[in-house]
């Protein structure tokens, strides 16, 4: 970093441990390039105190060839790498359409700078507690621009907060360094950036706190966990004719809730799911619930916790571990009710995400849609149903 070689290394040592840490986080291959950014920049860094050291030494050769190292990462890698971690993150659609033409600019921008780099060497020079890096700069504005492009704005078009917040922190310390460290900017920025990657520790943390249900405490675990993995909702909602009060105690019970996977049917593929339930019964904040059968003679089974419960209004319960299910991943599912004169407006919403393993993946592409509406429709009609006022007996004449 720009101060010293302790500085470096001591840095880059506190990332190679939160990189670590990082990576053990991560779920799905698609997510291991993102979750590798704090241990490729602690590899930054530590080159940087090499660096530093080489100026104590006198070794010209050693310089020359960690200063290119140090700025293959800040020229060429990072404008092509961020967005391309970012890209990975996301679902199919308009975002990552969108995050395609950001991928494009750094890989233009990446190009352009490597020519640089090649054509006209990089110098590495030491100015008081900084280092400077000497290098000549053309088309600077426009290089400039897709640069932070591609390292610092796609970010922030992301749908998880936190990536959000590594970006727009990103964009903050850049004209930080501009603004109080003109000269030796390169050094610095990444410094301060290689700092702000501790950010993703966090996005990976706490979806996996969430996740694992160990953050069955943590509202914030929970919340952040919904935002960032469950991209795909549905709902359905009816006119109950009983109270709030009534119907609450109704579908409290996730024996009576679920009892449409509980008989077979074409759209269960002729299986059923049992439910076991804890000594909470479901029916307290913590509690635990478990669904196993078979389907199509594919044995799966899933477990859920009770996160929210306000009688008689609202409760959710979320997956925990790794839901073993054909069609959807992890979700968070729940309803809520509200008064209407005599009856209740009951909603039964879903949020949920695709399954991570191949071929269950195609599979929730193809049916995960219909399998959530179909569900959420359920619970509302049995529900109308069982509540439903009983037909009048008509007396014959």
């Amino acid at each position: 970093m720009c101060f010293s070689a302790t500085a470096s290394f001591s840095a880059g040592a506190l990332l190679l441990g939160i990189g670590t840490l990082t990576l053990k986080s991560a779920r799905h291959p698609r997510e291991l390039p993102f979750a590798a950014i704090p241990l490729l920049f602690a590899v930054q860094q530590l080159t940087e105190g090499v660096i530093w050291l080489t100026f104590r030494v006198d070794a010209p050769l050693l310089n020359t060839v960690m200063t290119h190292v140090y700025s293959f990462f800040s020229h060429v890698l990072w404008p092509v790498y961020v967005p391309a971690a970012v890209w990975l993150l996301e679902p199919p659609g308009r975002r990552r359409w969108v995050l395609s033409g950001f991928v494009a600019a750094g890989i233009a921008v990446g190009a352009y700078l490597l020519y640089i780099l090649i054509a006209f060497p990089v110098v590495a020079h030491p100015t008081g507690r900084h280092i400077e890096y000497i290098s000549p700069h053309f088309f600077a504005a426009a290089a400039m621009t897709l640069y932070l492009m591609s390292t610092a704005i796609s970010p922030v078009l992301s749908r998880h907060r936190l990536v959000q917040v590594f970006g727009v922190a990103a964009l903050l310390s850049f004209a930080t360094a501009y603004y109080f460290f003109a000269t030796w900017f390169i050094s610095v920025w990444c410094f301060f950036a290689a700092l702000l990657s501790v950010v993703i520790y966090f996005h990976f943390g706490l979806r996996r706190a969430a996740g694992s249900g160990s953050a069955e405490n943590s509202p914030l675990a929970r919340r952040y966990w919904a935002a960032s993995m469950l991209a795909h909702c549905d709902e359905s909602k009816a006119l109950v004719q009983a109270a709030p009060d009534r119907v609450f105690a109704h579908v409290d019970d996730h024996t009576r809730l679920s009892s449409h996977m509980s008989e077979p049917s074409w759209t269960m593929g002729g299986g059923r799911m049992q439910t076991e339930l804890d000594e909470g019964r479901g029916q307290r904040v913590g509690s635990r619930i478990r669904l196993s059968g078979q389907v199509l003679g594919v044995r799966l089974s899933v477990e859920e916790t009770v996160t929210e419960r306000y009688p008689p209004h609202r409760k959710v319960w979320t997956t925990t571990g790794t839901p073993r299910l054909l069609v959807i991943g992890h979700y968070r599912m729940g309803f809520e009710l509200s008064p209407q004169g005599n009856a209740s407006m009951l909603r039964v919403f879903i949020e949920y995400a695709w399954p991570e393993a191949l071929p269950a993946r195609w599979l929730g592409r193809l049916f995960g849609r219909y399998y959530a509406r179909w569900c959420t429709r359920q619970m509302v009609d049995d529900v109308v149903k069982h509540f439903a006022p009983a037909p009048v007996a008509q007396r014959a004449d």
